[in-house]
């Protein structure tokens, strides 16, 4: 096949498209150091904007949409490794944390001890009616003897 082009057209379109890659490989290379750092997230339209050109420029080239995915994936996997490790807590956390425990553990044991009172209570005043009732079945006992 021969192209009939004029060579010029031909020779701009190469120097755009060369132009283009360029741009789109420089415009990776800052998201993916952008996204190493935290700065942005690894997404198209943050590669739109940092090579600006349209999405459909950037998706006819396969490789520019390969190492946006691999960087995608490189970011969800630092994630991952980072939300695994915990973070060591400082003396006054677990200070705070403990002050907390023991004042729920507080609130429980005063509660518990509010219901053992009213229990007493109860069994104080069942005992003292009881006592009554004792009392007078004994006098009513003695008198019919």
């Amino acid at each position: 096949m021969t192209d009939k082009r004029p060579v010029q057209l031909v020779e701009s379109i190469k120097t755009k498209q060369d132009k283009n890659d360029k741009a789109i490989e420089d415009a990776l290379d800052t998201l993916q150091r952008d996204v190493k750092k935290g700065v942005t997230k690894p997404t198209m339209d943050n590669l739109v904007k940092l090579c600006q050109l349209s999405e459909g420029a950037i998706r006819k080239r396969k490789w520019a949409v390969l190492r946006l995915k691999a960087i995608k994936k490189s970011a969800k996997s630092s994630i991952e490794k980072t939300a695994t490790v915990p973070k060591p807590k400082s003396e006054v956390e677990l200070l705070r944390k403990r002050v907390r425990d023991l004042l729920t553990e507080n609130a429980v044991l005063f509660e518990e001890a509010l219901g053992l009172k009213g229990q007493l209570k109860r069994r104080d005043s069942e005992i003292r009616i009881l006592e009554r009732k004792l009392s007078m079945k004994i006098q009513n006992h003695t008198r019919k003897e």
